[in-house]
């Protein structure tokens, strides 16, 4: 993924990192960050600049908006959980063994 997000955003661009978006946003800015994105599912991502768990099985972390219920086989992180109304959105840090799923990446873009 590093390589197709250098090509199509330049040097400064990066695959966004779980850790850093927990840490450089508070709850609501990051769901309407997200709703802007128009992402209402997942998107791949890296924690702590790992690609996966590096356990020998694959698949990519990613971040998977959800109302509370994930499929047993995924690994899931730490929660938020944003109150919108009468729906609650979960927002975790997931990694499924051996996936080839196809969803987009975000991407972090440096400093303004």
């Amino acid at each position: 993924l590093h390589e197709a997000v250098l090509a199509e955003f330049g040097d400064r661009a990066a695959v966004a990192d779980f850790v850093a978006l927990m840490d450089r946003s508070k709850q609501g800015e990051l769901r309407t960050f997200l709703d802007g994105l128009g992402l209402h599912g997942s998107a791949f991502v890296l924690h702590s600049g790992c690609a996966n768990p590096d356990d020998g099985q694959g698949g990519h972390f990613f971040i998977c908006r959800h109302s509370g219920v994930v499929p047993p086989t995924w690994l899931v992180g730490p929660s938020l959980v944003f109150n919108h109304g009468y729906a609650v959105n979960n927002l975790d840090l997931c990694w499924k063994p051996r996936s080839r799923s196809i969803m987009p990446v975000l991407v972090d873009l440096g400093p303004a």
